[in-house]
C-alpha cells in the first residue's frame, strides 16, 4: 500500500497521510511533499485526511514541514484527524494546531479516526 493514498472506509474516500514507522527525517519530508501535492488537486473543501505518525521520525525539519502542510492544504481539507501522537509529539501536535489555525482532531487508533471522519 501506498504511504500518501486514497482509502475507501464506508463508503467515504479518506486521504490518509502515512507517516508511520518512517525513520529518516528525508524520507518523511518526501512524504510531506507528496502529500501536499495531492492535496492541492482536490476540490475546496472536500478531503477527509487521516495523518498517522505512529513510530515516525520527527526533527526541527520534519515539524516545519508538518506545519506548512497543515496550513497549506487548509483551503482543501473538510475534516483532518490525527493517531499516533504520544509523548513530546503532543507538544509539536499543539504546535501545527496554533501555525495552521486548523481544527484536527486526535485519535488513538486509525479505526476511530476513519470511523470519526465518515460522519463528517
Amino acid at each position: 500500500m501506498e504511504k500518501i493514498s486514497f482509502i475507501d472506509h464506508k463508503g467515504k474516500k479518506i486521504l490518509l497521510y502515512d507517516f508511520s514507522y518512517t525513520k529518516k527525517s528525508d524520507d518523511v519530508i518526501v512524504l510531506i511533499k507528496q502529500a501536499g501535492t495531492i492535496a492541492k488537486k482536490q476540490p475546496p473543501r472536500s478531503i477527509l485526511v487521516l495523518t498517522d505518525v505512529t513510530e515516525a521520525h520527527y526533527s526541527v525539519e520534519t515539524t516545519q514541514a508538518l506545519k506548512e502542510l497543515a496550513k497549506e492544504n487548509t483551503p482543501y481539507v473538510k475534516a483532518s484527524a490525527v493517531t499516533g501522537v504520544t509523548g513530546i509529539k503532543k507538544v509539536i501536535f499543539d504546535a501545527i494546531l496554533k501555525f495552521s489555525g486548523r481544527d484536527i482532531k486526535l485519535f488513538n487508533s486509525r479505526e476511530e479516526a476513519f470511523d470519526w471522519l465518515v460522519v463528517q
